[in-house]
């Protein structure tokens, strides 16, 4: 059986883009699991990570924290909340050079943060190389 990776709080902010405040935040009002262990010792593992996503997910899609907490601890196809208007995904969009971008769904792609990284770093090895043997012909 494979450990899962565990994350410290600043590992955790720099992999969602939030604050180690509102991390704890979150944790405090019930929206995310409280960490394995306390204090400088806390731990976080990839099911914090998706829920933290999850949150920050349904905040872009215009969710209050409260309608959040009601869906986080609601069972599937129980609630009928809807965003605002419109639907808002989050992607993250990586320039390549000019003309190439690279779109990635964190929730769609099913992809590890380290495994995100992995395929932007041989993603852009590849267009230089392209890029460098265009130039160079």
């Amino acid at each position: 059986m494979t450990k899962d990776i565990t994350y410290s709080i600043e590992t955790l902010g720099s992999l969602t883009g939030l604050s180690q405040r509102t991390i704890r935040y979150y944790i405090q009002v019930g929206l995310v699991s409280r960490p394995e262990g306390q204090g400088r010792g806390s731990r976080y593992t990839n099911q914090h990570l998706g829920e933290l996503l999850n949150v920050a997910k349904l905040a872009s899609q215009g969710f209050s924290l409260e309608a959040i907490r009601r869906i986080v601890t609601e069972e599937p196809n129980q609630g009928q909340l809807r965003p605002a208007q419109g639907t808002i995904a989050v992607r993250s969009h990586i320039y390549l050079a000019p003309g190439v971008e690279l779109v990635i769904s964190p929730e769609e792609s099913k992809l590890s943060p380290m495994e995100v990284r992995l395929l932007i770093n041989e993603t852009l090895k590849a267009v230089k190389d392209i890029l460098d043997a265009k130039n160079n012909s």
